[in-house]
């Protein structure tokens, strides 16, 4: 049995649309990079909305969800196509 077989991080890939016209290449080139980078894509969550939340980013039922599809997916990390603020980060963790 070889013990040196790397096993995939479980992620899950977020993004909001706010109409951007690149958006969908933008998630597939960020589930590329992840694929890349030995994560599993477990899943893929999206939001449409106007204008990122100051506080969390994402709007709160969304963030609700995100933590559920996680902890159904067993995901160990959430990776965002865009970066966040000091306090959203705070306020996410």
């Amino acid at each position: 049995m070889d013990t040196n077989i790397q096993t995939d991080e479980q992620v899950i890939i977020t993004g909001l649309d706010t109409g951007q016209q690149d958006y969908d290449y933008s998630m597939t080139e960020l589930a590329e990079l992840a694929q890349a980078n030995h994560m599993t894509v477990v899943q893929r969550v999206d939001q449409v909305i106007d204008r990122p939340n100051p506080a969390t980013y994402f709007g709160k039922g969304k963030v609700e969800e995100i933590a559920e599809v996680a902890a159904a997916n067993h995901a160990t990390t959430i990776i965002i196509n865009d970066e966040l603020t000091p306090s959203q980060l705070r306020n996410l963790e």
